[in-house]
């Protein structure tokens, strides 16, 4: 899901027009690299994250999409290796930002106090360098360019540049999950050859748009 987003948004579709011209290339481009041009294997189905960055660092792929997590087991590869951002679609480009987030539960007695942690974390003077020197992330603020320590590998300026054509997913709502499941379920069927692009989105997009907020 992570990555279709990326070619979702470049082919200038999203998840509210699936069925779209725009959708239909992008699961076509996916398609054509692991069923027609063999430029992704076919076990590339079963593999998660963790599994691309172990081909990758074995020397069995070339390329990859990957994120942050992976920085510490590519750092090992015994060959020279950099990072470029995505490449630039009709619709421009797009890489999803995110996956934790601050928050605090509608149900919470303590919503003051979680209010106040919150607000001392996301101070940098408070919570800056551990995180960079200790989880390895990269700058997501525009307040955050820049500052000591901020680019402490060599591949944070390339991944700075990408962030700022990056976008949350926090707008899909709280049916992400569900919605998150069908898009799987339409590039699947469209990889296993149990569906054609244009038929698979139009399903998907039957499911997915219920589930999204009004509005989208």
């Amino acid at each position: 899901m992570f990555a279709l987003l990326s070619f979702l948004w470049q082919g200038g579709s999203d998840l509210n027009t699936l069925g779209d011209a725009g959708s239909v290339q992008a699961l076509n481009f996916v398609n054509q690299l692991v069923n027609q041009d063999k430029s992704a294997p076919k076990s590339v189905l079963q593999w998660t994250w963790d599994d691309i960055a172990a081909q990758f660092v074995n020397g069995k792929c070339a390329m990859m999409i990957n994120g942050p997590w992976v920085y510490g087991a590519v750092s090992a590869a015994k060959f020279k290796w950099d990072v470029a951002p995505l490449p630039t679609g009709p619709g421009g480009q797009g890489s999803p930002l995110g996956g934790e987030a601050w928050v605090i539960g509608k149900s919470s007695k303590h919503a003051d106090e979680v209010w106040k942690l919150i607000d001392w974390l996301s101070n940098n003077d408070n919570s800056f360098k551990p995180i960079m020197s200790g989880l390895q992330s990269f700058i997501v603020r525009k307040d955050q360019q820049g500052l000591p320590g901020s680019d402490w590998s060599p591949i944070v300026p390339v991944v700075s540049k990408q962030v700022q054509v990056a976008r949350s997913r926090a707008k899909y709502g709280d049916k992400y999950n569900q919605i998150s499941a069908a898009a799987q379920a339409m590039e699947q069927s469209v990889l296993t050859g149990g569906a054609s692009a244009q038929d698979a989105a139009k399903q998907a997009g039957e499911t997915i748009k219920p589930l999204l907020p009004a509005g989208s």
